[in-house]
């Protein structure tokens, strides 16, 4: 290996002293770094060319899945997905306090499809964030079992083109990275692990090579479960580890192929509380007849925890300097009882997150108490703040513009007043384990809208 890293390093100096134009394929940037690109790590950090891929899960696209060819294949990897990735820059030093910015997804679905918009766009976006004070974004690259970059394991997003798994001809996340780390911004890569779809529950809307519609239309049996229908949308089941290992290794090919600065999941595990919904894989699991079999519930959390730890595990091994987090919902009961994440397991152990950042989208007037909780802005943050929390895990906030302009539970609070999350703010600064905050989204804090405009302005004061 030493001596190929020579020769790759030789055979570099050679292009580049000799003038030709050329691109340094990724398989040997990643020689040169440590890594491959032909083979992945197991959750142990160990090498291993198992694991799921268009090419697996799609026999029929096989070949094209090893093209190099940009004629906007479904299917192919194109040459424009070959660039190195590796940063040439300074790491962007680590802020005393987090100040993010969401970009969901559907605020990269601009109409104009092309390279030189999306990058005009996404230079203004951040521009606008690090001009109004704030050091990172979270930018939605998984939203249903898709990627906003040449993924192996999963298609194009629709956004980029209006037909998923449609190669646009650019690799948006590269872009959005170097714009970012441009402006001194701090980027996080925010992803939905398990959902598939939420507008059908027909599979043939999604792209030929989302492995989702490959585990549901094939004829091996063996995967039937692997996704699942809940209400009007399809979910990949939480409870299958090679579902888990999909999942997983398209996180590591993110951390592995990108200069990203973080990884971040939503708050979306379980779709349901319905005991039908994973029965085939929990009936599999008593049939191994275990001591002291779980409850359908304990069950279920730690297929959770498993994933979560094994996502941590994998992007440690990968670069351990890659944060990790989640942003779970306010309600802790919600959390634990209908989505199956163990947040307070995650927080008081080492070795699941580096952050937690509860959804605490609610005034200082919000009246509605949950299983005992109350779900004012100052109850909630005094609840989370005093949560037994390991050292090693920061608290951030995220906090939410959207409501600007809106009744919120009969309160007309975001509409009297336009200094709460200035307010907001203001107060988190002031309790014991506080590390920063996110807002959600760009798009409403941008809004020229009255109420929200104020908002920003108000907010402005105390972020300079």
């Amino acid at each position: 290996m030493k001596d190929y890293r020579i020769f790759c390093l030789i055979f570099i100096c050679f292009l580049l002293f000799s003038g030709c134009k050329t691109t340094v394929p990724k398989s040997v940037v990643s020689v040169m770094n440590g890594t491959s690109t032909t083979q992945s790590l197991d959750d142990n950090g160990e090498e291993t060319t198992e694991g799921f891929t268009t090419e697996s899960v799609n026999s029929l696209a096989e070949t094209k899945a090893q093209s190099t060819s940009v004629s906007g294949s479904q299917t192919g990897i194109p040459l424009h997905s070959l660039t190195s990735t590796v940063s040439t820059t300074a790491r962007i030093e680590q802020p005393k306090e987090l100040r993010a910015m969401w970009i969901p997804y559907y605020e990269l679905n601009f109409n104009d499809k092309s390279e030189a918009f999306f990058k005009t766009q996404i230079n203004t976006m951040f521009e606008n964030t690090k001009n109004d004070g704030y050091n990172a974004v979270f930018v939605h690259i998984r939203a249903y079992s898709d990627a906003f970059y040449p993924s192996k394991y999963f298609p194009w997003a629709k956004q980029l083109s209006g037909t998923q798994g449609k190669d646009p001809g650019f690799n948006p996340m590269q872009i959005m990275i170097a714009a970012a780390h441009s402006k001194g911004l701090l980027f996080y890569a925010w992803l939905n692990p398990f959902r598939v779809s939420t507008s059908s529950i027909d599979y043939t809307t999604l792209a030929e090579t989302n492995p989702a519609r490959v585990f549901a239309t094939d004829k091996d049996k063996s995967n039937d479960d692997w996704t699942l229908i809940s209400g009007n949308g399809i979910y990949y089941n939480p409870a299958v580890p090679e579902i888990q290992k999909l999942i997983i290794n398209g996180v590591r090919e993110i951390v592995n192929g990108y200069d990203v600065d973080g990884i971040y999941f939503d708050d979306y595990f379980y779709p349901t509380t319905d005991e039908s919904f994973d029965k085939a894989a929990y009936q599999r699991y008593l049939a191994t007849k275990p001591s002291n079999p779980l409850s359908l519930g304990d069950w279920r959390r730690t297929q959770i925890n498993a994933f979560v730890s094994g996502t941590y595990r994998a992007i440690k091994t990968a670069k351990p300097y890659v944060h990790f987090g989640i942003s779970p919902q306010a309600n802790m009961d919600t959390n634990y009882n209908k989505l199956y994440a163990d947040v307070k397991h995650w927080v008081e152990n080492n070795g699941y997150v580096d952050s937690i950042m509860p959804q605490l989208y609610f005034g200082f007037e919000y009246n509605k108490i949950i299983a005992n909780q109350s779900f004012n802005f100052n109850d909630l943050l005094t609840y989370w703040s005093k949560l037994k929390n390991n050292k090693n895990v920061k608290l951030y906030i995220a906090l939410g513009i959207y409501k600007s302009g809106q009744t919120d539970n009969g309160s007309d609070e975001w509409i009297n007043k336009t200094d709460i999350i200035q307010r907001q703010v203001a107060l988190c600064r002031t309790v014991d384990n506080y590390s920063g905050f996110s807002m959600y989204s760009y798009s409403y804090f941008i809004s020229t809208n009255k109420t929200n405009a104020e908002e920003r302005n108000h907010l402005l004061t105390i972020m300079k």
